[in-house]
């Protein structure tokens, strides 16, 4: 498995809980990440990790599977308060 420093630019999101941010508009604001190199960033993330995971692992979930995620995130709203 590769690690190198296109990887860790990714790692902000966890740069910005060390930090205490709330939100990752915070941290994008001090790292000066603009909308459109995060998703960058995140698509050649998840292009190298699914290089070096099985493809079994990568299929569509299912529909209750989709539905059980987005409430789970609702729900992650509520209790965070936002």
């Amino acid at each position: 498995m590769r690690r190198c420093a296109q990887e860790a630019a990714f790692d902000f999101h966890i740069a910005g809980r060390i930090l205490g941010h709330k939100t990752l508009t915070t941290t994008q604001v001090y790292l000066a990440v603009f909308q459109d190199e995060l998703v960058r960033t995140y698509r050649g993330f998840l292009d190298r990790r699914r290089a070096d995971r099985p493809q079994e692992e990568y299929r569509e979930p299912t529909e209750q599977e989709w539905r059980d995620c987005q409430q789970h995130f609702k729900l992650c709203k509520v209790s965070l308060g936002t």
